[in-house]
């Protein structure tokens, strides 16, 4: 008889949250895809063997999981729900344990359709970053959808240092939580003072049982949702704990930047964990209460978004109030210098189209094939990429600005789905391949749906890929090998045909260092200067160039084959078709070129930030700083002299704080 020796066993798959703050479930963050597989042993060592075979065949082993000497079980996780999916998919599931005596024990269940419950959230958030530790603690939720008196609910709850101190109990043991429990309490004393411990609520939606297969064993199969919550807790009696006030490490944009995208949004970043709450004085904006604040997970990073961007030109000016930030003990924000709580930066739009660019909006889908080409003579150009680039991929992303979405996905034409994987606050999908015809083939032309879900739904909007632009090639490279930078020069290059209203052409020109000092179009110029994509040709302005150098041209051909957008939630999505070609040009005369070399760095006696430098006389060198190494402000700059040696110094007030700095060459 099989009931000594398995008691239960099976398989769920996880969506795994994190919550960053109160209610709504905007608030929420899906941060993990999992499938769990578990057998329950009547006793230690009762199995020899104990295995679980997805409908594709892939058999997964289940081994001592440590935490019941009962439980053999195994847990995977992946970055995509479309990477799960495709490692489990819907469909049968064949469990096969092998006992002491030799005997093999089979059951087979089904795994339906995905029935995820929905993620738990905890009502008092807010009460749950100040918890007395002297005093017992009830974490609180609303029920689930999805979940019924028959699905579970688990609970388990974290020290700082991962040590389980508290939790409930597991499906196959008695007093397991109903799926409709709406609380747990977490005893007196479980948690040492200050943060870094954790709550996860897990609700289990049970989709099939199995009482017949294996006498005296139940399988279960089904879906899990979960949602982890930091906890801070507070020594007794009201007093002690964390006595030491937060502060504001940096903010972006960097306080003095020029060249501000309309769309980006403003973070703050601080020494600790905060509650999540803020009291921030805005000027230069029209509608200051409509910000959008987002609070990340581990409460170190607030997140601003004003809807629909900023005006382009707008002086932006931000002022923390210190009494109204506060970290998860009380203690209220601590300014280190009197000018570090305020800040400004200017609005001009973002290099490369200030919004304009189908790549750069915000609330839009985009997806587009990209293959890329080399060009070394005035023969057509051949597939290829520089070191590190593919040849050829698809790209799929949405870029969020007014929305919180909770999610996004790509339907392809034949009912595949390809979920995006978040990125810090865009979520992407990409696929590299060996060449263009590689990726044509596993995503042709034809119609794509993307959604985006989010708290109030999930919006669709069909999307057609269409063929290829012409592959781009500049028509006068041989010329472009000898440029005078003195004067201005006209590169040319192969008509884009076919082009359309909505294609775009982009041309790029960069120096040995990667510096850009050349793109078209520009429109956050004043005044703009466009570039058709009808054009043949960009000049080169004198002196843009330096003599005796060589620079790498990126060569752009978009051909965008759809545009759709979605009333609720509100969002564009983009197709298109991609198209580079690189290619180097080179001018004439010039002096020998000397590499910049750091040669030394220093903070001088007034505190500012110093740099020496060695470069070629005459070679402009801009100093460049930065809080987050995404955005980079120029600080300071110099002419190198005859001597080849410079200082460069940070030209800003000595209070500017933790930044990295780079050397850029003109």
């Amino acid at each position: 008889m099989a009931g000594p020796s398995v008691s239960s066993f099976g398989v769920f798959k996880m969506r795994q949250h994190e919550q960053a703050g109160p209610p709504p479930a905007s608030q929420l963050v899906v941060n993990g895809h999992g499938v769990y597989s578990y057998v329950v042993q009547s006793a230690p060592g009762s199995l020899l063997l104990a295995s679980v075979s997805a409908a594709n065949g892939t058999p997964t082993f289940m081994s001592d999981g440590g935490e019941d000497p009962l439980v053999l079980e195994s847990q995977a996780s992946f970055e995509t729900e479309a990477q799960l999916d495709s490692d489990v998919p819907e469909g049968r599931l064949d469990f096969q344990f092998i006992d002491k005596t030799a005997s093999i024990l089979a059951a087979g269940m089904t795994l339906g359709g995905k029935a995820y419950p929905a993620a738990p959230v905890l009502k008092n958030f807010a009460a749950a970053q100040d918890i007395d530790r002297s005093s017992p603690f009830t974490l609180q939720w609303d029920p689930p959808a999805g979940l019924a008196a028959s699905d579970y609910v688990i609970v388990q709850v974290d020290d700082g240092d991962g040590n389980r101190v508290a939790g409930s109990p597991k499906p196959w043991q008695s007093g397991v939580l109903s799926g409709t429990t709406t609380t747990f309490t977490i005893p007196a004393g479980a948690l040492p003072a200050g943060p870094g411990a954790e709550a996860e609520i897990i609700g289990i939606h049970v989709t099939a049982t199995d009482t017949a297969d294996i006498p005296g064993a139940t399988g279960l199969v089904g879906y899990i949702a979960s949602t982890k919550v930091p906890l801070t807790i507070r020594g007794g009696g009201g007093g002690g704990g964390d006595t030491t006030p937060p502060f504001m490490v940096f903010a972006t944009p960097l306080s003095g930047s020029v060249g501000v995208a309309a769309n980006v949004p403003v973070t703050f970043t601080f020494s600790e964990a905060m509650q999540p709450q803020k009291a921030i004085t805005w000027t230069g904006v029209a509608n200051p209460g409509s910000f959008a604040y987002s609070w990340s997970a581990d409460g170190k990073v607030l997140t601003c978004t004003y809807p629909g961007g900023f005006a382009v030109g707008a002086g932006i000016t931000w002022q923390l109030n210190a009494a109204g930030f506060k970290d998860v003990a009380g203690n209220p924000l601590l300014a280190l210098v009197p000018s570090q709580l305020t800040g400004t930066f200017t609005v001009t739009g973002g290099s490369g189209g200030c919004g304009n660019n189908p790549q750069e909006r915000g609330d839009t889908f985009l997806l587009a094939r990209f293959a890329n080409f080399l060009q070394d003579s005035a023969a057509a150009p051949v597939p290829g990429a520089p070191e590190g680039d593919p040849v050829a991929a698809f790209f799929a992303s949405f870029a969020p600005s007014a929305l919180n979405p909770t999610g996004a996905e790509l339907v392809l034409p034949g009912g595949q789905t390809k979920a995006l994987g978040r990125v810090v606050s865009t979520y992407l999908f990409q696929q590299i391949f060996a060449d263009e015809t590689a990726m044509n083939a596993a995503f042709a032309a034809g119609r794509y749906l993307a959604r985006v879900a989010t708290a109030g739904g999930t919006g669709s909007v069909a999307v057609d890929l269409g063929n290829a632009p012409v592959t781009p090639r500049c028509a006068n490279h041989g010329a472009a090998q000898a440029i005078d930078a003195a004067a201005d020069f006209a590169l040319t290059w192969d008509a884009f045909v076919g082009a359309g209203a909505n294609d775009r052409i982009e041309i790029t020109i960069r120096d040995g260092q990667g510096a850009e000092v050349f793109h078209r179009p520009d429109d956050c110029a004043v005044p703009p200067k466009p570039l058709a994509a009808t054009a043949t040709s960009a000049t080169i302005p004198a002196d843009k160039l330096r003599a005796g150098r060589v620079y790498e041209v990126e060569l752009n051909f978009f051909k965008v084959s759809s545009i759709g957008t979605n009333a609720s939630p509100a969002f564009s999505a983009f197709g298109g078709y991609s198209k580079t070609t690189r290619f180097h040009i080179k001018t004439t005369g010039g002096a020998p070129d000397v590499t910049p070399v750091i040669t030394s760095v220093r903070v001088a006696a007034d505190l500012h930030f110093e740099a020496d430098v060695t470069a070629s006389p005459g070679r402009t060198l801009t100093l460049e700083a930065t809080s987050d190494y995404v955005v980079w402000v120029p600080v300071g700059n110099v002419t190198v002299p005859a001597s080849g040696k410079a200082t460069l110094r940070d030209s800003r007030a000595a209070t500017a704080m933790f930044q990295a700095y780079r050397v850029r060459s003109e």
